[in-house]
């Protein structure tokens, strides 16, 4: 199964680029931001595939992450397509900031429960 969520991710991450190519309506502004959202959540379900952490604390990422994901992306599609005044890419900023906390202070306390 952790294979599986990599392998859709990097799917999603070239059909992300194939459509943001193919489509004019997509601007390449979104299409970037939302392939480095896509990168970041396979960067952090890659980080957690490969650490031994407890199964509680797995199964809890496994929703976490691709829900947050999901709502990046949501964000990202909406977000005007401008770097400056951009609310959208703030709150973008601020969901990865607390998505990376949270696997961060996942995986120390997995290791400090597993060393006891």
């Amino acid at each position: 199964m952790k294979k599986y969520a990599e392998l859709f991710l990097t799917i999603l991450l070239a059909v992300n680029i194939l459509i943001g190519l193919i489509l004019t309506a997509y601007p390449l502004f979104n299409m970037v931001l939302n392939s480095i959202i896509i990168l970041l959540a396979l960067g952090l379900t890659s980080w957690v595939n490969r650490r031994e952490i407890n199964q509680a604390f797995f199964i809890s990422l496994s929703f976490i992450i691709p829900a947050m994901t999901f709502l990046e992306l949501l964000i990202g599609f909406l977000s005007p397509a401008r770097f400056q005044n951009n609310w959208g890419l703030i709150i973008i900023i601020l969901l990865v900031a607390f998505e990376i906390l949270l696997t961060a202070a996942v995986v120390k306390r997995s290791k400090a429960t597993s060393t006891k």
